[in-house]
């Protein structure tokens, strides 16, 4: 009998545990926002900031004994019930708790403002309580009721406009709601960052400082370059490129009208670019032509614009090259002639400006004489659109390598110089009454003669057009391509780099030409532009540009 009775003994102890359990699940599902019940919290401040705690991580919250949870918990229980929630509060902002026991979730709203004798809750049931002002004190001395105060937000400093530097150290204080002003932990790091820096410092800060001292150093030599309140600073330190270790010494005051007070050190390295220069290679051209535009201390080639006024109706695109960036400017022969044209560059902003004077030349008119069954068959409609849809896409292609930059002077592309057909002359088709701008050079040659590259580049183009026939295209880069068409047959591939003077193909009397010859064009980015200067004088790059 008496093991019997041992046994139902250990039965009973053993199932202790399961009805403890029990027993707690059936008081959180009836009373889940106890305190012994609660086994997580979700707290969601009215900027939308998420705070979570389990049992654990909630002991660890600061300015309350027995942790978070308890501390809400005893603050619900020592609430009084209110008829209804003061109609200001009704749509402001709130503090969302939501109570997990077990697996049953009950949100609770929290109003609190910086007055304590005006805070409320309302449970999951939307019954309102206000909150004893002793326990609403509590919570506003808490990090959690930072966002009531926002004084208590820590100044943000950015250099060169976008980067947000922290603080080395940094001591702040906001008034609280007693007239008190209470310390807040703000973020700082040891990093020493490094951050471009153009014409001056250009130190932002949201909250701008009553004291602000900047001292900076030559990292190359130790030297002292300024060390003095930042009002008073010299641009002229910041006209040469240069590395500095720039120390900031800031003070905020305490003052009515701010609310908040402190001091902090800043630490950063300012790479120090200069500021942007452009040069032009020439300033005369005639139409046609094409000048280049050059620039120093650029560091992102694409923030570079040209306006032009005239309006020339390119937008010019800026190439890198060693220390420099280029761009080639194509003035087209259609623009009007004995013209000025001021040309404005602008870049991290620093503008220059230019003036381009367009010279009046005349261009001289041909009459050919083609057959109409020629001129309909490989000038037609149709064969100018399939020449346009086919080659607009290599014409705007963009290869970086600029093979003129340093590459002398430009070949003709035979070996045998005879122009039947100059560039920009004014074309009419007996046959047909047509008139057209002639948009390049043609050639008499023998049958036989080679084709040559006029530059290096690299081949992006071979293919058969009813318009030009067998016809090749390099591009030498920065926009500028030459064009090689009725070939009767070709000796490169596309991808091939080709060198100045190399071959390119066999002349031919392929497309709409006048017996065996070869047309030559110059473009960029599809704008026809004028050899002739090349041969004479290669591309004009001013001399500064290259030093």
């Amino acid at each position: 009998m008496k093991k019997a009775l041992i046994i139902v003994l250990c039965v009973f102890l053993l199932f202790i545990p399961t009805f403890v359990a029990i027993v707690s699940y059936v008081s959180a599902q009836n009373n889940p926002v106890d305190q012994n019940a609660v086994t997580k919290i979700d707290i969601t401040d009215p900027q939308g900031k998420l705070y979570s705690f389990d049992k654990e991580s909630a002991k660890n919250v600061s300015g309350v004994e027995g942790g978070i949870i308890a501390f809400l918990t005893e603050l619900n229980s020592s609430a009084k019930t209110a008829t209804e929630l003061p109609s200001p509060l009704v749509g402001t902002p709130y503090f969302k708790v939501s109570y997990y026991s077990y697996d049953k979730t009950t949100d609770y709203k929290y109003y609190f403002s910086t007055d304590p004798s005006s805070a409320y809750y309302t449970d999951n049931n939307n019954k309102a309580y206000r909150i004893t002002p002793e326990y609403a004190e509590k919570f506003l001395n808490l990090d959690l009721a930072l966002c009531l105060y926002p004084s208590a937000e820590s100044p943000v400093l950015k250099v060169g406009g976008n980067d947000v530097v922290q603080p080395q150290n940094m001591s702040w204080k906001y008034l609280s709601y007693n007239g008190d002003y209470k310390g807040v932990t703000v973020p700082s790091s040891d990093a020493v960052n490094t951050y471009d820096i153009r014409s001056t410092l250009n130190l932002d800060f949201d909250v701008s400082p009553d004291y602000l001292l900047v001292n900076i150093t030559n990292t190359k030599d130790g030297s002292t370059v300024f060390d003095d309140l930042y009002e008073n600073i010299d641009t002229s330190i910041f006209a040469d490129n240069a590395v500095y270790s720039v120390t900031l010494s800031a003070k905020w005051y305490e003052s009515s009208g701010r609310g908040n007070c402190g001091e902090g050190v800043y630490k950063f390295i300012a790479n120090v670019l200069a500021p942007a220069v452009f040069y032009i290679g020439e300033t005369t051209v005639d139409p046609g032509e094409f000048v280049v535009i050059s620039g120093k201390n650029v560091v992102d080639p694409a923030a570079v614009t040209v306006t032009t006024e005239p309006e020339i109706g390119v937008s010019p695109v800026f190439f890198s090259s060693g220390d420099f960036v280029h761009a080639l400017v194509p003035i087209n022969m259609e623009l009007p002639y004995s013209e000025t044209y001021k040309l404005t560059v602008t870049c991290d902003g620093v503008s220059q400006e230019f003036t381009v004077n367009v010279n009046n030349k005349k261009f001289n008119a041909q009459t050919h004489t083609f057959s109409a069954a020629t001129v309909t068959t490989y000038r037609s409609a149709k064969a100018l659109a399939e020449f346009d849809a086919t080659l607009s896409q290599y014409f705007t292609a963009q290869y970086n390598d600029l093979y003129w930059l340093d590459g002398g002077l430009f070949l003709e592309p035979v070996a045998k110089r005879s122009i039947r057909t100059g560039f920009g002359l004014n074309i009419t088709l007996s046959a047909t009454s047509t008139k057209y701008r002639h948009e390049g050079v043609n050639y008499v040659v023998s049958a036989g003669d080679k084709a040559i590259s006029a530059m290096g580049g690299k081949i992006i183009y071979t293919g058969d057009l009813t318009l030009s026939g067998k016809t090749v295209i390099v591009d030498h880069g920065g926009g500028l391509k030459s064009l090689y068409a009725h070939l009767s047959s070709i000796s490169v591939s596309v991808g091939d780099v080709v060198e100045k003077g190399q071959e390119l193909g066999v002349v031919g009397a392929t497309g709409f030409t006048e017996g065996t010859s070869l047309h030559y064009g110059l473009y960029i980015f599809g704008t026809p532009v004028c050899p002739y200067y090349l041969w004479e004088n290669g591309v004009a790059v001013n001399p500064s540009a290259k030093q």
